[in-house]
């Protein structure tokens, strides 16, 4: 931030989801999540055998 970034990505998203939460609330910038291609192959393989809906997630 104190070199004029526009906004804050965390990444991989998933086990950070509570820094991200600190993170936009102590800073007030737009703050971005990424999922990484781990966490989009997990969540599709997830989805596939029913254990949770991929839409929510």
């Amino acid at each position: 931030l104190q070199e004029g970034a526009d906004i804050v990505m965390v990444k991989p998203a998933l086990p950070y989801l509570d820094i991200l939460q600190r993170v936009k609330d102590e800073f007030q910038v737009p703050t971005a999540a990424y999922n990484v291609s781990g966490e989009y192959a997990m969540i599709k393989a997830a989805a596939a055998n029913g254990w949770l809906d991929e839409e929510l997630v």
